[in-house]
């Protein structure tokens, strides 16, 4: 299970889309807990969409990877960038958030 431990967390607001090609669909408010000195994981942060959906990441200098509930363990993600045309939206495979007030390093 992913735990984010209770020291170093910051939390920020922010709009969550999914992606579907050259489109972003269904805008949500989330929240991004960050941990920046995560113990196992180096950076390490959860998504929790208004709808409830809950999303782990992690990037421990080898790219950054997805908690599975449905298979409990990581897995890579294959694609990271900056939506086309929206500078501040930021895609991890069909999954998008506004990093316009959120800090990336």
């Amino acid at each position: 299970m992913v735990n984010l431990g209770e020291s170093d967390l910051q939390n920020y607001q922010t709009i969550c889309y999914q992606r579907q090609g050259d489109k972003l669909f269904s805008p949500e408010d989330c929240i991004v807990t960050i941990e920046f000195n995560h113990p196992e994981n180096g950076i390490a942060w959860e998504i929790v969409a208004r709808s409830g959906q809950r999303y782990y990441y992690r990037n421990n200098g080898e790219g950054i990877e997805l908690w599975s509930h449905l298979t409990q363990q990581w897995f890579k993600i294959d694609q990271v960038n900056w939506f086309p045309g929206k500078e501040k939206i930021l895609c991890w495979d069909n999954f998008c958030a506004e990093w316009s007030e959120l800090p990336l390093a």
